[in-house]
């Protein structure tokens, strides 16, 4: 409960509300799980609920797509720039993003 009381507390989540603060507003539902050791807690939203009125009913699916590289791709980005070549990982909240680099040095 710390977790959703730090989100609201932070401005991330909003809530609950009596009323509605405006008519078309979207609510799902949003919980927390356990991260791998159980000491940290993650934040999930179940943004396909309620299935008639679901906040993801309203993305226009033309508009908004998310393609991932896949390992293989990286493997061999890696492969072609060769043995000096480093490799990255950002984490974000919302995701990772991989990267490649060669060093300019060779």
């Amino acid at each position: 409960m710390k977790k959703i009381q730090t989100e609201v507390a932070l401005g991330r989540v909003a809530g609950p509300f009596k009323k509605f603060p405006i008519l078309n507003l979207r609510i799902s539902p949003v919980g927390i799980v356990p991260k791998g050791n159980n000491t940290v807690w993650r934040l999930i939203t179940r943004l396909s609920f309620p299935p008639d009125n679901r906040v993801n009913s309203f993305i226009e699916l033309s508009e908004c797509s998310v393609n991932y590289t896949s390992f293989d791709t990286v493997i061999q980005m890696l492969a072609e720039l060769g043995k000096e070549a480093y490799i990255g990982k950002n984490g974000y909240t919302f995701g990772i993003q991989a990267f490649t680099h060669k060093s300019s040095r060779m």
